[in-house]
């Protein structure tokens, strides 16, 4: 269970924090939502990305509630939304759904409309995974170096020019042939 301390202050680089507001918005603030930056309005910070915020009614989740839009929608543990579930299913209105991405990863201090009130922060549920550090001769630096040096050996050099004479003289045969047999005088 991830524990956020302070709700309203987001912390540079944030990352997989959900806000939730209960919302009930006037004529006013629904204006407002539909202007550029009547997001940073409401929540009294700048440069707020609308695509990382979503405003609905409650009632849009019909049966599924808002406890389970939580956990299914955003991805928070049921653990984390066990204790809070029966205010957060009891919650009427509209709700406002804010991510960390809609900081831009800057440290932020929200300061919410009145008509905004908290209902809690959660934390998304993080993908838990490790990998396993993968080790190979060519990726280590200057591999593409090493493979250099090791041409100058004489063999290897040999072979090569053997295959550099060998395009050649396909390429001045195929000259020959095509001078000699596409010629329109023949």
């Amino acid at each position: 269970m991830t524990q956020v301390n302070d709700p309203l202050n987001v912390e540079t680089g944030e990352r997989g924090i959900v806000r939730l507001f209960s919302f009930d918005p006037t004529d006013e603030d629904m204006a407002l939502l539909q202007k550029k930056h009547g997001l940073d309005r409401l929540l009294g910070v700048p440069d707020v990305n609308p695509q990382e915020v979503e405003v609905f009614p409650v009632s849009d989740l019909a049966e599924m509630g808002l406890a389970d839009y939580l956990i299914e929608g955003c991805g928070i543990p049921a653990v984390d939304i066990a204790s809070d579930r029966a205010r957060l299913d009891a919650v009427q209105g509209a709700v406002m759904v804010v991510r960390s991405r809609a900081f831009h990863g800057k440290a932020e201090t929200l300061a919410p409309a009145p008509d905004l009130t908290l209902i809690g922060a959660y934390a998304e549920e993080s993908a838990g995974w490790t990998a396993k550090t993968l080790h190979a001769e060519s990726a280590a630096p200057y591999s593409g170096v090493r493979q250099a040096q090791r041409s100058s050996d004489p063999e290897v050099r040999k072979s090569g020019r053997f295959g550099m004479v060998a395009i050649i003289v396909l390429v001045v045969l195929v000259v020959v042939y095509l001078l000699l047999f596409s010629s329109p005088f023949l």
